[in-house]
């Protein structure tokens, strides 16, 4: 079907008219079976939902944090506890954001670094590229992401969970008001 949309009117010109693909040339090597393709597209597709999840989580926990560690700063609460739970959380979250992407420092200098869940992904990925499909250690790599992305979401959760009672915590201690912390 061939469509336009002006200011947010779809109107459709033709359609829908069928036609047959054909590849421009024959590779040396037999490709993945269409089923096969579809399948590993969705497989992909699955994983990188699952680290984009993980990224807006760790992304809601580090600004939640940063917010929390403003409040404290700003109060007139001692240094003790507090300080310790908000800097060991904190350390949580950066610990796993490094997981997922990399450390933000080595990256700036271009220094190597052990692979992240985005390198393994990224390397799985390459297999939606190809004209013969995904290769094994393609497969290894996606399922490397999918691994530890299955470890982490349980874990980023955990550390949510801990958000709250920190913050009444720090509320009861006299702290002011936390932007984008759930605070009512």
């Amino acid at each position: 079907t061939l469509s336009k949309e002006v200011n947010g009117k779809i109107t459709l010109l033709d359609g829908p008219v069928s036609f047959n693909v054909k590849p421009l040339h024959q590779p040396t090597l037999a490709g993945a079976a269409p089923a096969e393709l579809n399948a590993y597209r969705e497989r992909v597709k699955a994983v990188q939902d699952k680290m984009a999840e993980g990224q807006e989580k760790l992304e809601t926990l580090g600004k939640q944090v940063k917010s929390m560690e403003t409040a404290l700063a700003r109060s007139a609460i001692a240094p003790g506890q507090l300080n310790e739970e908000l800097y060991a959380l904190q350390d949580e979250v950066a610990a796993l954001t490094n997981q997922l992407e990399g450390s933000p420092s080595r990256a700036e200098v271009g220094e190597k670094a052990p692979p992240n869940v985005r390198d393994h992904f990224f390397a799985g990925m390459r297999g939606l590229r190809t004209t013969y499909g995904a290769t094994p250690n393609m497969e290894r790599s996606l399922g490397l992401a999918e691994t530890v992305l299955n470890e982490m979401l349980p874990k980023i959760e955990v550390l949510s969970a801990k958000l709250p009672g920190l913050r009444d915590k720090l509320r009861a201690a006299g702290a002011p008001y936390m932007i984008g912390t759930g605070e009512r």
